[in-house]
């Protein structure tokens, strides 16, 4: 038994061995089919707080996230994908006081295995503060002027203090918190519902604070003085606008104004208005804005500017017209005369739109309908007229009948006879003696197109051509063949004269004796000399 034992020790270290052998064969075989690949982790990793104490606040900015560089097998990197595998990145602030610090930030990635490689940023910048809530008196800044007839008692607030929670850097800027109560013009009691504001010693509000609460009820009686009345004005006008007009608004800025007296008897006698200088309407036909006058009774005063502005806002009634059989002109046709244009229909009605006073004095001949042709390809097209008024900027065309106009774009077309032009003579047999004589040997070509291309085309650019080949000896008349493929425009009405006679004499040759070739000598047997 006690040599079993030894024999057992003495086989350790080899089984140790054969262990460590059999796991590297196996971490080799493993790399080999999962092979390790290293990149970035393809989703977006947020970073976290923690351990923030309830009384303090994280201010200035925080990264937002971390890039994360991984090594790790093809296996997992495709389980990453698939999955979603959710990364996580960590700042831990536990136990840190106010101020600035620099945390390192910890990153984890939710599978194994992997190795981090690296990650950006990783360290932080905290910065921290106390965050508490202090107790501040409440006031009313008072802006704006009410009237001189009025006074006003002081403002009332629904409570005389607020509390603003905030950092404390923040808190100590607060100088003074309070509402803005606007006055401006008030004849009447306020009674409003206004927000609070903190504001530093500068006058510039305090801002990312909490204010509770964020609005209070401010009240503040306003009353008028004794002698002072208020009285609307009354706008006084006789005639009527002009007619093509209407009025749409009629007015005075202000509605109201102020009049003192020490006589109340007289005070009360007036009535609820005052009446302006009067204004005749039909001397009005446009919008006007201007000061006038107002008709203060004796014994009373008027507390400030003696005048009123009238508005009086004046517009054209509209209608419809329609102006018939207004020609259409052509624009833009080439110079050279070598293109033409025809329109269908030659006119059209005009249907407009405008003030009925500025369309009672149109004229057909203050409208101009114009067709542009200047890029037009020849062809047929159906286009839109275009229309202008030269007489009234007020009036627009509402539409035109017929809407589009017909336009057939050409080249101008003519004849021209080409001459002279030499008749050619083609199908000679190349084994028989053929003499052909044309009379006459040249000919003229009467053309027809356009004039353009017309003007381009000389002798050189027709052929004439008289074809022999079956013809046996004899005389015909004949009628030349006319070619011109450079133009397929051109068309070829006649040949002048239109055929041309053709005499053709056909002999064929006699056959002589073939020589015999001599046969080739030696030049032993030939008497040459041997210069061996």
């Amino acid at each position: 038994m006690k040599k079993f034992f030894l024999n057992l020790l003495k086989d350790i270290p080899l089984m140790l061995l054969s262990i460590f052998l059999a796991f590297l064969v196996w971490v080799f075989a493993s790399v080999s089919s999962d092979p390790t690949e290293e990149g970035r982790f393809p989703h977006t990793v947020t970073i976290e707080t923690v351990g923030l104490d309830e009384n303090k606040i994280i201010t200035g900015g925080l990264p937002y996230t971390v890039s994360i560089n991984l090594r790790a097998p093809n296996s997992v990197w495709r389980r990453i994908s698939l999955e979603r595998v959710q990364g996580k990145a960590v700042i831990d602030v536990t136990g840190l006081e106010a101020g600035t610090h620099q945390v390192p930030i910890s990153v984890q990635v939710g599978i194994s295995p992997i190795q981090i490689v690296s990650f950006s940023p990783n360290t932080a910048t905290v910065t921290i503060e106390e965050y508490e809530t202090r107790e501040f008196g409440l006031t009313v800044n008072e802006t704006g002027e009410i009237p001189t007839a009025f006074r006003a008692d002081p403002a009332v607030l629904s409570q005389d203090t607020v509390k603003i929670t905030g950092t404390v850097s923040q808190l100590d800027m607060i100088d003074k918190v309070a509402v803005d109560l606007d006055r401006t013009n008030a004849t009447e009691s306020i009674e409003s519902t206004l927000a609070v504001t903190a504001y530093d010693e500068s006058g510039k509000a305090v801002r990312d604070v909490d204010i509770e609460p964020e609005k209070v009820k401010v009240t503040q009686e306003i009353r008028m003085r004794g002698g002072y009345r208020i009285l609307s004005v009354k706008l006084a006008v006789k005639g009527e606008i002009a007619q093509g007009y209407r009025v749409d608004n009629l007015s005075v800025d202000p509605g109201f104004v102020t009049v003192y007296s020490a006589d109340k008897e007289l005070l009360n006698s007036l009535t609820s208005y005052i009446e302006t200088e009067t204004i005749m309407l039909d001397e009005i036909n446009s919008s006007t804005n201007r000061k006038i006058s107002l008709n203060v009774p004796d014994g009373v005063t008027l507390v400030g500017d003696p005048t009123v502005t009238m508005n009086v806002q004046v517009s054209a009634i509209e209608g419809t017209t329609t102006i018939a059989q207004i020609p259409v002109s052509v624009i833009g046709v080439d110079e050279d005369g070598n293109t033409e244009v025809t329109i269908s229909p030659s006119e059209i009605d005009v249907y407009l739109f405008g003030p009925i006073v500025a369309l009672s004095e149109i004229e057909p001949s203050d409208i101009h309908a114009v067709i542009e042709v200047q890029d037009l390809e020849n062809g047929s097209y159906q286009i839109a007229p275009k229309v202008e008024i030269s007489s009234s900027d007020t009036i627009a065309v509402q539409s035109l009948m017929p809407a589009t106009i017909e336009v057939h774009v050409s080249a101008v077309e003519g004849s021209a006879e080409i001459s002279p032009v030499p008749v050619i003579v083609t199908g000679i047999d190349d084994d028989a003696l053929t003499n052909v004589t044309v009379t006459p040997s040249e000919i003229g070509v009467d053309l027809f197109g356009p004039v353009a291309d017309l003007e381009k085309i000389g002798p050189a650019d027709i052929l004439a051509e008289i074809d022999v080949r079956d013809l046996e000896s004899g005389t015909y008349q004949i009628a030349p063949f006319v070619n011109l493929s450079s133009y397929d425009t051109i068309t070829v009405r006649a040949a002048v004269p239109e055929t041309v006679s053709v005499e053709v004499s056909r002999t064929m040759p006699t056959e002589e004796p073939k020589e015999e070739e001599p046969a080739e000598e030696n030049p032993a047997v030939s008497g040459m000399p041997d210069n061996r």
